[in-house]
């Protein structure tokens, strides 16, 4: 299901959907194709990419990981790169149906509107270097690529 992450980099639509992003609001990684590469190149992990509607790279995509938890099969949600106002909750649903999934993660807050939320996941550590304090968790928008 979907392609290897460096080959969905390497269309040029790629690049033209991650102009057309803008900046996510508050504490935010900055995405860029050398980021993307830096971060899914790792042949091993299988991350794998799809177009948000299943066919145009320029509507959007989703970058994902797919293993096994014991009898489980997890679909994890790395990036959702889309175009503001993009809504992709009917696309997560179709792409846990098309990799037979058990569970999906999508960070919180992400592209999850919608979908059933459950009290588990990474507990994230903040430590201050440039700014004093820690942020509210409404001041960060990462993504499970980020965590």
């Amino acid at each position: 299901m979907g392609v290897p992450v460096p080959e969905a980099l390497a269309l040029p639509e790629t690049a033209e959907l991650l102009d057309r992003l803008g900046a996510r609001p508050g504490i935010a990684t900055e995405i860029s194709l050398d980021w993307l590469h830096w971060r899914y190149r790792f042949a091993p992990l299988g991350y794998r990419a799809v177009p948000l509607d299943g066919e145009d790279v320029a509507a959007g995509l989703v970058v994902f990981r797919l293993r096994n938890r014991g009898p489980v099969l997890e679909c994890t949600v790395c990036e959702v790169l889309a175009p503001p106002g993009t809504k992709v909750r009917r696309s997560l649903s179709k792409l846990l149906a098309r990799t037979g999934a058990d569970m999906m993660l999508v960070a919180p807050g992400g592209a999850s509107s919608g979908v059933l939320q459950a009290p588990l996941g990474p507990i994230l550590t903040w430590r201050s270097i440039c700014r004093p304090g820690a942020p509210n968790r409404g001041d960060l928008s990462l993504t499970m690529g980020d965590l």
